[in-house]
């Protein structure tokens, strides 16, 4: 996928608006999807469908990540089999682009690539159902946790809870069973509130509302 917005609703997955103010969405399609409920809008060259988000069974934020001479990249966007690709510099570590990237500013570099050159492409699908609920105080339909193989991609569910990122194990009425990835010192994990793994791993439950993002992680297999 493309970076953007995309809903489910029904059987079917498309590009989308985020959440509107009234809180519908609207799906559309650059071709014509041979679904009557969808009305072109020739002004755009697009057919769009609006529905309530509460109707939509996802509606995801999803960017995109590849690997590109040695450089892990956000892809803006892909025509013609050629990919856009911005690299974030990391000014702490001294990191510059390398020389076949254009300075976009202080932070940014940018360039063009073939698309078959791009390696280890990884999506982050964050769900905007549960952005919603956090900030709006719409219903939360929880979305389970989902791991493992599942078609050409590996699946692991990720939230951010006290600036860390932290793999979601369970959810438990309203509340995420943590796993912790590695990321906090050794103080923290022997805290009071976590419990053991059988493998020595770490997990703590925390309520859903001290989430700040609530995301899947797909790692792509592309041979």
């Amino acid at each position: 996928m493309c970076k953007g917005h995309y809903a489910t609703y029904g059987d079917m997955t498309a590009r989308s608006t985020n959440v509107l103010a009234d809180g519908t969405v609207r799906l559309f399609h650059h071709s014509d999807p041979g679904d009557d409920r969808f009305t072109k809008r020739a002004e755009h060259d697009v057919w769009e469908l609006t529905v309530r988000a509460a109707e939509c069974s996802r509606i995801d934020s999803v960017q995109t990540f590849v690997r590109y001479q040695g450089c892990f990249c956000m892809v803006n966007h892909i025509v013609d089999g050629v990919a856009h690709l911005i690299f974030i510099c990391d000014e702490a570590g001294g990191t510059t682009g390398p020389s076949t990237f254009s300075r976009l500013d202080r932070d940014f570099w940018v360039t063009d690539a073939p698309v078959a050159e791009l390696l280890d492409w990884q999506e982050i699908h964050e769900d905007q159902h549960f952005m919603l609920w956090r900030w709006r105080g719409a219903p939360l339909p929880v979305r389970p946790p989902r791991f493992g193989r599942h078609g050409d991609r590996t699946l692991s569910t990720r939230a951010v809870w006290d600036g860390h990122l932290y793999a979601v194990k369970e959810i438990q009425d309203s509340a995420a069973v943590l796993h912790h990835l590695g990321n906090r010192s050794p103080k923290h994990r022997s805290a009071d509130r976590y419990r053991a793994w059988p493998l020595g791993e770490h997990a703590r439950t925390v309520p859903l509302a001290e989430l700040t993002t609530y995301h899947e992680h797909h790692h792509l297999h592309t041979t």
